[in-house]
């Protein structure tokens, strides 16, 4: 993904409760949900950082090896049952014996090794009592051992007793799937400290993924108090974490990020490690858990959090000991294998931004900051450079001087910066029936910094979760963008 760097619009995770002033701020979960990947190109192809199987963000392995073995993987239907009992219930209980499941489906592997699929339901009946009495496949799919053997799993459960109602018959269906090893997203690692950002490392979550981020909601909430612990009396602010959930349900890396605070995000990393997460899926995955602490705040960016940081102003930019004027010539690229983070001053053109995302192209990616400031840098996004012909299709808007441009298409409106909200809005609406996705905000070359927030929080109040900044987009001139459906 040579030429893009990540640029994620400025977003506030959490609710919108108001906790009075003398009440000390307290951590609470809002919620998880399956962690996104940066962009889907035209094509559908999914780019993350920069590198699709995510090696040197945390993610154990890299490359593609041709694989040597088959694993099972096995996922769950909606349960029905004869009595009252709650689909939770039985999906929770059944996950219990995931790994005793998993180790029938191979054997099935064994016997048959060019098997990819089967689709079977499992029907059972729950004593009062909670012990399963019988348990059989509707059909004979399977080899004979096999499913003798997944009938004996289900025999071994143990189910909530109850006080009436008798013998429950269930229906679960099953998928049980064969997947390459190499195929699957390699072991998660977390020792090593990986740079923050809100996005997944890798294509690796599955739109099943729901069902994982439920079951974290559930376990993270008995982790609130030892999690609110990491934080200062009156500390505050939003904080967004991505959990790595490997197949048997451990979470095996962290990223929190989002408060400003290396110290606090770094705890509750360590908090995290190790959590047991129900993962009926089978497969890694990641999810990200948003938690606030008193009102709900635009995320902070830690700079001494594994960043390589660019800062910049309006007669120049730095790394480190290099610096560069305005109107030099774009610079070389800064070395592979590192995160970004730009920090702008409010004054910084246009010019500059675009020179500094340049500067950080080769990286796995690059996060907008804008200074902000004794407090760590406000996030405004991820950023990318460049201008690619695959975007022409996708919603845009120009930021300039005071001023900005809409198009979708061939279809443009010009207005001011105060009437950001209201071209991000025209934009979304037409988006409704295209399923645009992505919106790519260009920066022209006299914008300042400053005004990248009123764009990007109109962007995100007009539901477009994934923004793309810098560069310049190239609005075809045509007639103007309507409120009507295409």
């Amino acid at each position: 993904m040579r030429g893009f760097a990540l640029v994620l619009l400025a977003a506030c995770s959490g609710g919108t409760g108001v906790e009075s002033p003398r009440t000390k701020p307290r951590l609470r979960l809002v919620e998880c949900a399956p962690a996104q990947p940066l962009f889907v190109e035209v094509d559908g192809r999914v780019t993350t950082h920069g590198r699709l199987d995510g090696a040197g963000l945390g993610w154990a392995g890299g490359g593609r090896p041709a694989p040597a073995r088959r694993a099972a993987s096995i996922s769950f239907g909606l349960p029905s049952t004869t009595g009252m009992m709650d689909a939770m219930v039985v999906r929770k209980t059944v996950s219990t014996r995931m790994t005793d499941l998993q180790k029938c489906y191979e054997r099935e592997l064994q016997v048959n090794p060019s098997t990819t699929r089967h689709s079977v339901a499992w029907r059972f009946a729950v004593a009062q009592d909670g012990r399963v009495v019988f348990a059989d496949p509707t059909s004979q799919q399977m080899s004979g051992p096999t499913s003798a053997c997944i009938s004996r799993v289900f025999r071994l459960l143990q189910f909530p007793a109850r006080a009436t109602g008798g013998s429950i018959t269930v229906t679960l269906p099953l998928v049980f799937d064969s997947i390459p090893i190499s195929d699957r997203p390699p072991a998660l690692v977390g020792s090593e400290k990986v740079a923050w950002t809100p996005f997944a490392v890798g294509a690796f979550a599955p739109e099943r993924a729901t069902t994982v981020a439920r079951a974290a909601e559930s376990a993270l909430r008995g982790k609130a108090s030892k999690l609110d612990a990491c934080f200062t009396a009156n500390a505050s602010g939003s904080l967004r974490t991505l959990l790595g959930v490997q197949g048997d349900g451990n979470v095996a890396m962290i990223r929190a990020g989002g408060i400003g605070e290396d110290a606090v995000e770094r705890c509750v990393e360590k908090e995290l490690l190790g959590v047991k997460v129900v993962n009926p899926l089978g497969d890694a995955t990641e999810i990200t858990c948003d938690f606030a602490r008193g009102d709900a705040q635009p995320w902070r960016v830690t700079p001494t959090a594994s960043y390589g940081v660019i800062s910049t102003s309006r007669k120049q930019m730095t790394f480190g000991k290099k610096s560069i004027a305005v109107g030099a010539l774009e610079p070389d690229a800064l070395p592979a294998n590192a995160t970004y983070l730009i920090v702008a001053e409010p004054d910084t053109p246009g010019s500059v931004l675009t020179n500094a995302l340049a500067w950080a192209s080769e990286g796995d990616a690059s996060i907008v900051a804008l200074r902000d400031g004794n407090r760590a840098p406000m996030y405004l996004g991820m950023g990318r450079v460049g201008h690619d012909d695959a975007l022409a299709s996708r919603p845009m808007m120009m930021l300039g001087r005071g001023r900005v441009q809409a198009c979708l298409g061939k279809q443009t409106r010009d207005g001011k910066l105060s009437e950001a909200g209201q071209l991000a809005q025209r934009l979304a609406s037409r988006c409704k029936s295209m399923r645009c996705g992505t919106l790519v905000i260009g920066i022209d070359d006299l914008a300042v910094a400053k005004d990248l927030v009123e764009v990007t929080s109109a962007a995100r109040r007009a539901g477009f979760d994934r923004v793309l900044i810098g560069g310049r987009v190239l609005c075809e001139k045509a007639p103007d963008l309507e409120d009507d459906e295409p």
